[in-house]
């Protein structure tokens, strides 16, 4: 989560760990190679992806909305681009 520089910090210290992409041009990259690396129906691709989208969820709430909204949309909405593409290209 704190790869999509979404607020999240260590326990209940309060520590905000510092990391994060460079820009969003980094999300095309990863969205890329998350669907390219999903493999069959039960993949483990698949189930980490569940957990990342389980673990975001709370961020597409309206009130929720802050600077890291816009760069968590444009990931998702790139990992179903490129889903979308796969699908058509295996038919």
């Amino acid at each position: 989560m704190n790869a999509l520089n979404l607020p999240c910090s260590f326990g209940s210290s309060g520590v905000r760990l510092r990391y994060g992409l460079a820009n969003s041009s980094s999300f095309l990259y990863i969205a890329r190679f998350v669907v390219s690396a999903i493999h069959g129906g039960r993949g483990v691709v698949l189930g980490h992806l569940r957990r990342i989208l389980l673990a975001v969820e709370s961020f597409y709430q309206p009130a929720n909305i802050n600077s890291a909204s816009e760069g968590l949309h444009l990931f998702v909405n790139t990992l179903c681009q490129y889903f979308v593409r796969r699908v058509h290209v295996e038919r």
